[in-house]
């Protein structure tokens, strides 16, 4: 698990997800966060449509695991839907993926 402070470690915009550079990830992951259910449902969406587009993973995918394992556990009010995410991301077939980590 890597706690939301440790987002700027990774370098978000070498990676890319369903729609381009994966820069947009650690504001998405941030938002998981926040105590506005709103908010965290809409970051959760876009999570689901950047890195785990129609069953498919990206670049991106296996470096966000840690954070969502992080959110999953510290941000309760959406543990399940991380929980699902991480499900998901973690059945797949390693050959759609360009770069499998």
């Amino acid at each position: 698990m890597r706690p939301p402070a440790e987002l700027d470690h990774v370098q978000w915009h070498t990676l890319t997800h369903a729609y381009g550079s994966a820069e947009d990830v650690p504001e998405l992951i941030a938002a998981l966060y926040e105590d506005d259910e709103e908010t965290a449902g809409e970051a959760l969406y876009e999570l689901y449509g950047n890195i785990h587009h129609q069953g498919t993973v990206y670049a991106a995918s296996a470096p966000a695991v840690p954070f969502l394992a992080h959110a999953a556990w510290h941000a309760p009010a959406k543990r399940g839907e991380v929980l699902m995410l991480l499900a998901v991301l973690a059945d797949h077939d390693p050959a759609d993926v360009e770069l499998p980590h």
